[in-house]
This record gives C-alpha cells, sequence and structure tokens, in this order.
C-alpha cells in the first residue's frame, strides 16, 4: 500500500486526508461501505449533498490530523492508521442529534434478533461506553496493546460528528444578516 494512503507521524502529510480511502483488507472495506451506505440514506434526509461531504470529509480528515498529533506527542511512531470510520462515526455523531428516535441495529445481527434495535439518541453514550472500555483495555494489558483498531478515532469522529449537528443548528437559527 503507497505511504500516501496510511496516517502516521513517519508517512507523507498528504496521507492525512488521504488514509480514509484506504483500508486493511477486504472485510474492512465491505463493512465501512456496508455501513456509510445505510447510513447516508438516512443523513439524506436531514443533509444536502454537498453538507454530506462536508461533515464526511471534515470528522475524517480532522480525527486523522488529531490521532497524528495525539500519538506524536505521546512518542507513538509505530502506528499506522487506514480507513474510513472516524468518518463514519461522524456521520452517526450527526445523526443522533438530528434523527434521535430513529431505531437502528446492529450489523447483521439486528437482521437475525429484530428486538436488538436502538434508539440513534443513545448511540452516542454506547459508542463511548463500548469504545472506551476497548481503548482503555487497549493500553492496560499487554493482550490488548496488539489491537490494530484506533478506538480514540472513533470516539473523536463521534464528536466531531456532534459538533457538526450543533455548528449547523447554530447557523440555522442564527443566520449571517
Amino acid at each position: 500500500m503507497s505511504n500516501l494512503f496510511v496516517t502516521g507521524p513517519r508517512f507523507s502529510v498528504f496521507a492525512i486526508p488521504l488514509a480514509m480511502f484506504s483500508h486493511i483488507g477486504g472485510l474492512h472495506f465491505l463493512i465501512n461501505n456496508y455501513v456509510l451506505i445505510n447510513a447516508s440514506n438516512v443523513c439524506a434526509k436531514s443533509l444536502s449533498p454537498d453538507q454530506f461531504l462536508e461533515l464526511y470529509l471534515e470528522t475524517g480528515i480532522l480525527t486523522n490530523f488529531f490521532m497524528v498529533a495525539f500519538k506524536t506527542l505521546a512518542g507513538s511512531y509505530t502506528y499506522a492508521a487506514v480507513g474510513a470510520s472516524a468518518a463514519i462515526y461522524g456521520l452517526f455523531g450527526y445523526l443522533s442529534q438530528a434523527e434521535p428516535q430513529l431505531e437502528v441495529g446492529f450489523i447483521l445481527i439486528s437482521d437475525m434478533i429484530p428486538q436488538l434495535r436502538f434508539k440513534l439518541k443513545s448511540l452516542p453514550l454506547m459508542v463511548c461506553a463500548f469504545e472506551g472500555f476497548l481503548l482503555i483495555a487497549k493500553y492496560s494489558k499487554t493482550a490488548m496493546k496488539r489491537n490494530p483498531i484506533a478506538h480514540e478515532a472513533h470516539i473523536l469522529g463521534m464528536i466531531l460528528g456532534i459538533l457538526y449537528y450543533m455548528a449547523l443548528d447554530y447557523s440555522h437559527k442564527h443566520p449571517v444578516k
């Protein structure tokens, strides 16, 4: 894989925006695209196409930038980050505020067990609890240190999506004259 599409402190600065278009393998690519397609159908109800693209790119690029900055400041130089998960979590963060009563489920599991559905308004708390637990476990146990998933990027993407909704909502309530 080209170093242009992998984010990390030892890679090109162009990798920060481009890493969200790269994936580790076929399964990573398929899951991200499955979720992205389903989330974009819901986003289309409350966002114009240019706002959707803006949200997607801003959450992905800003998360990659903050991840590189955080890891560099923490002295961690042996990682590489790829994928669109942070941008997808940004979409979920936005949707949790824009469509709080909408019910969603887990990939494939909710298709088999329809009772495992929840309202989008509870998604940020669920993500922070689950990803936060995995993040703590990742840095506290030797067995989890090999976990390549960037849980902190997921949490940050969710927060940036919520902030995007708040900024958009504020601009609608207080238009510039």
